[in-house]
């Protein structure tokens, strides 16, 4: 019987090791005056909480967020209750009210609360590896294995694995019911590997949200198979996930292309190009979308050649982000 659903054409390897825990705040790459912000903010929602568990609701090990609680403690903002004589991991602290003041404070500029963030020059410089390290493995076997269910053309198939290797863009048109979401998917399980993908971004200040657990297929760390690597702990800021394939259709707009800034929550959530980097991005129905598609192609002509996309903050500063994304326009 044929399988109609050849998960097996994918290679779920690492491309690249996960990004490894840092050591230290300068190691993680963050600020003093975040790392007190989400660790107040926590301590805000909890009431109290030991040095660990603070630690691992933020993603990080203890010694990355001590710094700012010895901060928060030496301005009277948290207490210390209890713990044992192990160091400050093991110490329970409590929020004071006028913590809860200042937290209150910090909720009113932004409400984002949860896994420390990763800064954007750490993730340019994941994205510029992965891009480096990418396989391309689309070869004319695994092409016609991928998609054996359907009935195409020599000439189809010999173009698909250039295509799907260069990750860049390609076009898919034809009558509907021909399959093209099919090849969608197909084209999906052809990308091997896996990618970390970090739960939210810090750019001067800012939060921008990317990890999604709708359109991300999270993955288990793999074990460590010698002592080095038993070693180095996994950047818990990152999620190990299959190589996202997301799909668009007529409810696209131009708005999608850019951060979302939510005015109530004071953070950003990525555009649909970012959720997808290093995976697929389908435009389905492409023509049909609420921007005419000289107006979507005029917007991606720079990043499809460049791999770079320039997205603007509510401040007016430009950030560039990688555009490691193979887009599929299917119409």
């Amino acid at each position: 019987m044929m399988d109609r659903n050849p998960r097996h054409l994918h290679n779920p390897q690492s491309i690249l090791p996960h990004p490894v825990a840092p050591t230290s705040m300068e190691d993680a790459g963050l600020s003093k005056d975040t790392m007190l912000q989400l660790a107040l903010k926590t301590l805000h929602f909890a009431g109290e909480l030991s040095g660990n568990a603070l630690a691992d609701r933020l993603g990080v090990p203890f010694p990355v967020v001590e710094p700012a609680l010895d901060m928060i403690k030496a301005q009277h903002h948290c207490e210390i209750v209890g713990g044992a004589l192990l160091g400050g991991s093991s110490f329970r602290y409590r929020i004071t009210d006028a913590g809860r003041t200042r937290a209150a404070l910090f909720l009113e500029h932004s409400e984002y609360v949860g896994v420390a963030p990763v800064p954007v020059a750490q993730y340019q410089q994941y994205m510029r590896q992965f891009r480096d390290a990418t396989p391309r493995t689309a070869t004319p076997d695994r092409v016609r294995e991928a998609f054996s269910e359907l009935v195409l053309t020599d000439r189809v198939l010999d173009q698909l694995g250039p295509a799907i290797n260069a990750q860049r863009s390609m076009f898919i048109y034809g009558p509907p019911g021909n399959g093209k979401s099919l090849m969608t998917q197909r084209i999906r399980e052809l990308l091997d590997g896996d990618i970390a993908i970090p739960h939210a971004l810090e750019v001067e200040g800012q939060i921008v949200r990317i990890f999604d657990p709708v359109l991300h297929e999270e993955l288990a760390q793999p074990e460590a198979r010698d002592s080095i690597d038993a070693g180095a702990k996994p950047d818990r800021r990152w999620v190990r996930c299959r190589r996202p394939l997301v799909t668009v259709g007529g409810e696209l707009t131009l708005d999608a292309l850019d951060l979302a800034y939510g005015s109530s929550s004071g953070y950003y959530r990525a555009p649909v190009q970012v959720t997808a980097n290093g995976g697929v991005l389908v435009i389905d129905d492409f023509g049909r979308q609420k921007c005419s598609p000289q107006e979507l192609l005029n917007r991606w002509i720079g990043p499809l050649e460049t791999r770079v996309d320039y997205l603007v903050l509510q401040s007016g500063q430009r950030i560039d982000l990688p555009f490691q994304v193979l887009v599929v326009f299917a119409t």
